[in-house]
């Protein structure tokens, strides 16, 4: 029996931070006629990283959000974890990726770091035209550039409140 979708997707998304840990959690509900409703839920938890021996642990506060854009959304932890979730925009889950960062430099206005993968899923629905996807332990970076932050690994942007009032990040 095949379904018409008529109502689309609501999505909620939410993230948290809790001592070394960046946490994103998302909720995707589909109406599917009157007849049928499929709920997902989302949630990724990177472990902290283990604290530097004598260093003065890194500044990641250019990186802190909120981030987010159309039907996307970005955590970054004080200790560096990068949490992204993507949607395409309608109904299907594109990716979740965590990154740990590393070597933060500049100021929020234009701030870059390098990133390492720490866990990458693509869903099924993820376009195969797009870009490939990482794998674990590959090396990026990720920019913040006058309220634009961007990571190598997708070129996906995220906005801060400014830049998502005046719709630079999509609707």
């Amino acid at each position: 029996m095949s379904l018409l979708l008529l109502a689309g997707v609501l999505t909620a998304c939410s993230s948290s931070t809790t001592t070394g840990q960046a946490v994103l959690t998302r909720t995707a509900t589909v109406h599917a006629t009157v007849t049928a409703t499929a709920v997902r839920t989302v949630t990724v938890t990177a472990p902290a990283p283990k604290p530097a021996s004598s260093a003065s642990a890194p500044d990641f506060s250019a990186f802190l959000g909120p981030w987010s854009g159309h039907t996307r959304q970005l955590a970054v932890s004080p200790a560096g974890v990068v949490t992204e979730a993507v949607s395409d925009g309608c109904c299907s889950f594109q990716y979740d990726l965590v990154l740990q960062l590393s070597n933060p430099s500049g100021p929020k206005a234009d701030a870059r770091a390098d990133a390492v993968v720490l866990s990458v899923n693509v869903f099924p629905d993820y376009p195969k035209s797009a870009p490939k996807p990482p794998n674990l332990g590959d090396k990026g970076s990720v920019s913040v550039k006058n309220g634009v932050f961007t990571d190598s690994f997708f070129n996906t942007t995220f906005c801060d409140d400014h830049q998502s009032s005046i719709g630079t990040c999509g609707a």
